[in-house]
Formats: C-alpha cells, sequence, structure tokens
C-alpha cells in the first residue's frame, strides 16, 4: 500500500505479521509498477535506465537483496517435477509461511516437495496419545 502524503510505501506479510515501510525514490517506484508483471532483472534495471539514466545497477542488485532478506520479494523458481496443479493450490499458504522463514535461504516449493515424499511412523497411539 503506498500512502500518497508521505509516498511511504507499506508492505504487509499476513503469515508471519510482517510489516515493512520504505520511502521509495521515483526509480524504485517505476520498479515497485514493474513487478506487476514478468521480468528478469536485467530486463527490470533496462527499462528504469532509460527513464532514470544515471539508475546505478550496483545498488539495484543491493536494494534487491534487501527486499529478499526481508521477505518482500522472493525468486521465482520452477517448481519440483512432483508438484501438481492441484498441488500448488493445496499447498499455497504452508508454501507462503515456509518462504516468510527464511526467504534469502529456502525455495518453499522444494522444502514443499520432501515433505510430501516424506513418510512418517507412528508407533504407540494408546490413550495418551
Amino acid at each position: 500500500m503506498k500512502d500518497k502524503q508521505s509516498g511511504l510505501i507499506h508492505f504487509s506479510i499476513s503469515v508471519s505479521s510482517l510489516h515493512k515501510i520504505y520511502q521509495l525514490t521515483p526509480e524504485y517506484q517505476l520498479f515497485i509498477e514493474l513487478l506487476k508483471s514478468d521480468h528478469d532483472v536485467d530486463s527490470l534495471f533496462k527499462k528504469i535506465k532509460v527513464r532514470y539514466p544515471n539508475f546505478d545497477k550496483n545498488q539495484f542488485i543491493k536494494n534487491i537483496d534487501l527486499l529478499r532478506k526481508d521477505g518482500i520479494l522472493s525468486i521465482k523458481t520452477d517448481l519440483p517435477t512432483d508438484i501438481t496443479t492441484q498441488d500448488v493450490q493445496r499447498y499455497q499458504r504452508q508454501v507462503q509461511f515456509f518462504s516468510d522463514l527464511a526467504p534469502e535461504t529456502i525455495d518453499p516449493w522444494q522444502y514443499q516437495s520432501k515433505l510430501k515424499k516424506a513418510s512418517v511412523l507412528i508407533i504407540g497411539l494408546g490413550g495418551i496419545g
């Protein structure tokens, strides 16, 4: 959500109750707009550079890494082969939870795939169990 008076942008992630607030320059406001469709980092940078010729790529990469560490951005990866379209719908919420846990280090769909393949043996499920 963008606060039009202050120019601040608010990101809220409901799964982890994360709320981050950033002050965005015009370059990064354009970046946020461009995220509404699929782009890779190089094409994003080129589109921003056209409008803002002094835009620095190294700083851009650092800011993307910061947003990833803060859990705001994630890298789109291919789904594991054992994850079906139905699995995507079924596990979407817990995969979002996994990505909130450690967004810069874990691929949430790979994690879900490991859980899907796991087997559990429960012994002694008596009156106390």
